[in-house]
């Protein structure tokens, strides 16, 4: 809820005040919730949450993460055996090929879900492995510079720091 609290008052520009302000009086007004202690109180607990630097760091991580036009959110390999078949009238088949079907599902700019299918040989799986594979090494040698820098890495969903 925090986190989504944070989201908002980014997302539309909010000050912190107002955020609290709003979540105050919503709680003032909402017939379910009887309160005996003070708004102000919860204003300013309120406030002391959502300035908790860590957290609004976090949040502007994942907005900035997500501010892409497609973001990956699966993906699933389905393999096949297809026979090749001789030409003409004859339809026997001694022969076969393995094909693999990539399926890549991504959130677009609009929130909805879609998703794209690649065919891939077994020489084109290898090469994406080995692409992959780079990804994780660049990955890997940025980490290790942040932490000698003694920089937080914002890791989807985890805070690493030094």
């Amino acid at each position: 809820v925090v986190l989504s609290l944070l989201k908002t008052k980014f997302d539309y520009n909010l000050s912190l005040d107002t955020v609290a302000a709003d979540i105050a009086e919503t709680i003032k007004k909402d017939s379910k919730i009887k309160v005996k202690v003070d708004i102000a109180i919860y204003k300013k607990r309120i406030s002391e949450v959502l300035s908790i630097v860590q957290l609004e760091r976090w949040v502007k991580a994942d907005i900035l993460l997500h501010d892409n036009e497609r973001n990956f959110k699966d993906s699933k390999v389905l393999t096949d055996i297809r026979s090749v078949f001789d030409s003409g009238d004859n339809l026997f088949s001694d022969g076969a090929i393995i094909l693999h079907h990539l399926k890549i599902s991504y959130q677009d700019s609009d929130g909805g879900v879609k998703e794209f299918f690649v065919a891939l040989d077994t020489d084109d799986v290898q090469a994406l492995q080995k692409t992959l594979d780079k990804a994780e090494k660049k990955a890997s040698h940025l980490v290790s510079k942040l932490q000698k820098a003694k920089s937080a890495y914002y890791h989807v969903g985890k805070i690493k720091t030094n």
